[in-house]
Parts: C-alpha cells; sequence; structure tokens
C-alpha cells in the first residue's frame, strides 16, 4: 500500500507541475522586419527569428517567421517601431497564432 501511495504522489507532482506551465514563451532579438497595415494589423520579425515559440508549438501553422496581431493598440504599436527605429533589443511573448495561423501571436513586448 506504501508503493502505491508513492507512485500516486509522484504521478499527481508530475501532472500538477505540467498543468501549470506557462503557455506563452519568449523570444529575444533586434526587429529586422516590421509590417503595419491601414486596417491596425502590425507584424515584425526578429533577427533571431522564434525559436522558444517554434520549439514549444506555439503555432503549428505558421512559418514562424513574422510575429503580430490582426489589430493592435497604439502604444503596441509605438513600442514596436521605436524598438525598429533604434535597433533595441526586445523580448517578445507569444502565446498562439493570429491572422488565420499565419503569424505567432504577440502577447507584449519588453525593450531592453
Amino acid at each position: 500500500m506504501n508503493r502505491f501511495f508513492s507512485v500516486f504522489l509522484v504521478a499527481g507532482a508530475l501532472f500538477a507541475s505540467t498543468a501549470y506551465c506557462a503557455s506563452y514563451t519568449q523570444d529575444f532579438g533586434r526587429i529586422s522586419n516590421l509590417y503595419t497595415n491601414p486596417d491596425g494589423a502590425i507584424a515584425v520579425h526578429l533577427d533571431t527569428g522564434y525559436p522558444n515559440a517554434i520549439a514549444a508549438g506555439q503555432c503549428s501553422t505558421s512559418s514562424g517567421y513574422w510575429a503580430g496581431l490582426a489589430a493592435s493598440n497604439s502604444s503596441l504599436k509605438a513600442a514596436l517601431f521605436l524598438a525598429k527605429a533604434t535597433g533595441s533589443k526586445v523580448a517578445i511573448t507569444i502565446q498562439g497564432c493570429e491572422v488565420g495561423g499565419s503569424w505567432l501571436k504577440i502577447l507584449d513586448v519588453y525593450i531592453n
């Protein structure tokens, strides 16, 4: 009975640790390309790509080249334009897909 209880505890701990893992990833680099359109979409490509998002399978239908949003607020756009213009390093948080699975979806951006 003691061995069964130990196995149950280990299995429970493994399940709990995977259930509470973050559902997002972060990739770091400089913005090498920036895309925007009149409808409010914005997308960026990092000079390092998005290896963490791709490895985690954030968006299996995306090529992994672009990360963006179909519609974005002005503060996120300003941050991305500023980072591109100044050549600053950024950390881009990715969670899921955007634009029908064509882009990795940006959750937030940190400018270093």
